[in-house]
């Protein structure tokens, strides 16, 4: 069971990302490395994935994580932290692994003109990667934290 408390009334949603299987190596956590910043002048662990402009509404940033921050190359999966920057409009930010349809769930809610994170659990993807798809324009941040070992 998970508990969710709230101050006032509200319809609650809740969507599941991910587990950690029993007996496996569980998440291995890393010193926080950023791998995408589409901000000007920004900066990422490696150089790469950085200051590309604002994500257009509907699009699908396809971004490399295995080999990345220290994340192995086989990690099943990632823990990260998304951010939506300035949108546009509101809107949500959906984390999936590449190479799978988009799924009919959010990660970031956003308003516009906002600046929101959140943690995500996201499995790796086709090619060692994981999509992020913004329903309306904005930038986009991500930092990784841990993996999950592909055993």
């Amino acid at each position: 069971k998970v508990c969710v408390r709230t101050h006032a009334a509200a319809h609650i949603i809740v969507d599941v990302s991910g587990y950690v299987p029993a007996g496996s190596d569980g998440l291995s956590p890393l010193t926080p490395a950023r791998l995408l910043d589409t901000r000007s002048g920004s900066a990422t662990v490696d150089g790469l994935h950085r200051a590309g402009g604002v994500v257009a509404a509907g699009g699908v940033y396809e971004l490399p994580v295995a080999g990345r921050g220290k994340v192995p190359g086989d990690a099943a999966a990632v823990m990260l932290n998304v951010t939506a920057v300035l949108p546009a409009e509101a809107g949500h930010l959906t984390v999936y692994p590449c190479g799978e349809s988009v799924p009919n769930t959010s990660n970031v809610n956003y308003s516009a003109g906002q600046v929101v994170p959140n943690a995500v659990l996201a499995k790796v993807g086709a090619g060692g990667k994981v999509c992020v798809r913004t329903h309306a324009a904005a930038h986009i941040i991500v930092d990784v934290s841990g993996y999950v070992p592909a055993s």
